[in-house]
C-alpha cells in the first residue's frame, strides 16, 4: 500500500462522510425506538434528499450549458475538436457536481489513440500528497472486489504513472502530460488550508436538524395528539378504554369524570425553528426558495430574476474562478501532447440563468439601432445562437450571395 500524508487522509475521510450521507446515511436514522402502550413504537426517521437537487441546480447552473471557446480562429477549432471528441462538456459538468459535493474535484489528462482524453478521479479514492504546501504527487486507490478486498492503486508523477496490484508493482506508464492530475478547488478553504469546502458540508448539520425536528413533530403528533391517555375519577374502571373509543357510553359514579389527556404542541414555537432553518438553508445552498415552493414566481421581470437569482450568481462565479484556474492547466496539458499552443484560447461560461428573453433582445436591438453594439456582439449575447462562428458565416453567405 502507497504511503500518503496525513492532509491526504483526511480529505479522503471527509470525502466519504460526505458520499456516505449523500447515499443515505443520515443521523436521523439512528433514532431509537421506545416502548409506548406497552408495545414498541417504531420513531419516525424523515430523510429529506433536497441536497441533491441543490448539487443539480448549482452543476446545470454553471456548466448545464457547454462553456464557449473564443480566440484565434484554427486553435480554437482544434481545441473545439479535442473538447467533442473527449467529451470535456459532460467531464465539466461532473468537476462542477463534485466541487459542490466536496469542494474538491481531480481530472487527469492523457493521451488515447492520438485523442486527449479526460478521466475525472473520485474523491472517494483520490489522495492528492501535499508537503510543505507543495502538491508532489496523486494516488488513486480502489477497491477491484469488495469480496476480497482486491486493492487497486495508481500512483501520479509529473513523469510517469505506476499501477500497483495489492501493492505490487504491475506497470509502469509515461505521463505524456507531464502534470500530476488538476485539483479544482472552490477557493473557500477548510481548516487544513490545502483543500476547499463544498456547500454539502455546510449544508448536512442544517440538515440533521430539520429532519430531526419534523420526526420528532411526527412521533409527537402520533403519540400524544391522535393517542390520548384516558383519565377518569372517582368510580376505578377496572379494565382499560380503547384509544380508538368513539361513540360508546361510560357509566360512572356520581362526582366521577373522565377526561381524554392530551398534549398541546407549542406549534408558533415549532414554525418559528423550522423557518429559520429553513432560510438558513437556502441561504447557504445559494439557491433561490421559490424554485422549491417557497415563494410566488409569477410575473417575474429581467430585474425580478436578478435579485432572484444574485446568491446563485455570486457563487456561480465563484465556482468559475475555480473552475478557470483548473482549466488553464487543461489548456497547457493540452498543449504538451498536441504540440500546439492553445493557451490562448479564452474560455466562458453559459450560465444557466433564466432569463427575460424578450426584454434582453429589446435592449439588444436598441443599441444596435444607436450604433452602441455590433452585430457581432447580438449573435454572441443572443439566447437563441449555438455557435456564433457558424451564425456570422451563414449572414456573410447571406450578403455576398445579394
Amino acid at each position: 500500500m502507497l504511503e500518503q500524508n496525513n492532509l491526504a487522509m483526511w480529505q479522503n475521510a471527509e470525502a466519504n462522510r460526505i458520499r456516505n450521507y449523500l447515499t443515505g446515511s443520515h443521523a436521523v436514522l439512528g433514532r431509537q425506538d421506545f416502548t409506548f402502550n406497552n408495545k414498541t413504537f417504531h420513531t419516525a426517521k424523515i430523510v429529506l434528499n433536497s441536497l441533491k437537487q441543490i448539487i443539480a441546480f448549482h452543476a446545470s447552473y454553471v456548466c448545464g450549458k457547454p462553456v464557449s471557446l473564443s480566440g484565434e480562429t484554427e486553435v480554437t477549432k482544434l481545441l473545439q475538436s479535442v473538447y467533442k471528441k473527449g467529451f470535456y462538456a459532460k467531464n465539466d459538468y461532473e468537476i462542477v457536481t463534485n466541487l459542490v459535493k466536496y469542494g474538491n474535484a481531480y481530472e487527469f489528462l492523457y493521451k488515447d489513440k492520438g485523442i486527449v482524453k479526460s478521466k475525472i478521479i473520485p474523491n472517494v479514492d483520490a489522495f492528492p500528497v501535499y508537503e510543505n504546501g507543495n502538491y508532489v504527487r496523486f494516488i488513486e486507490r480502489y477497491c477491484y472486489n469488495p469480496v476480497t478486498d482486491y486493492m487497486m492503486e495508481r500512483e501520479y508523477t509529473r513523469d510517469f504513472v505506476r499501477e500497483y496490484e495489492n501493492g505490487v508493482l504491475k506497470a509502469t506508464y509515461r505521463n505524456a502530460s507531464g502534470m500530476l492530475p488538476i485539483h479544482y478547488q472552490t477557493g473557500d478553504k477548510d481548516k487544513t488550508g490545502v483543500f476547499s469546502i463544498g456547500i454539502v458540508a455546510q449544508l448536512i448539520p442544517i440538515m440533521n436538524e430539520i429532519e430531526q425536528l419534523l420526526s420528532k413533530m411526527s412521533d409527537s403528533v402520533t403519540t400524544l395528539s391522535m393517542n390520548p391517555m384516558g383519565v377518569v375519577t372517582g368510580q376505578r374502571l377496572d379494565e382499560s378504554v380503547h384509544s380508538d373509543l368513539v361513540g360508546a357510553t361510560l357509566n360512572l359514579e356520581e362526582g366521577g369524570t373522565f377526561d381524554w389527556a392530551t398534549a398541546n404542541l407549542d406549534y408558533n414555537s415549532i414554525k418559528l425553528l423550522l423557518d429559520n432553518l429553513i432560510n438558513q438553508f437556502y441561504q447557504i445552498a445559494c439557491v433561490p426558495s421559490a424554485l422549491y415552493g417557497q415563494g410566488n414566481v409569477a410575473n417575474i421581470s429581467e430585474t425580478s430574476l436578478e435579485l432572484l437569482f444574485n446568491n446563485s450568481d455570486s457563487y456561480a462565479r465563484q465556482l468559475g474562478y475555480g473552475l478557470l484556474e483548473g482549466f488553464q492547466k487543461r489548456l497547457e496539458a493540452i498543449s504538451t501532447m498536441l504540440g500546439v499552443d492553445v493557451m490562448g484560447v479564452d474560455i466562458n461560461f453559459n450560465f444557466n440563468r433564466p432569463q427575460d428573453n424578450k426584454s434582453m433582445l429589446e435592449a439588444m436591438k436598441t443599441q444596435y439601432d444607436m450604433g452602441a453594439i455590433s452585430k457581432e456582439s447580438v449573435i454572441t449575447n443572443s439566447p437563441y445562437t449555438q455557435n456564433v462562428d457558424r451564425e456570422l458565416e451563414l449572414l456573410e453567405n447571406k450578403t455576398l450571395s445579394n
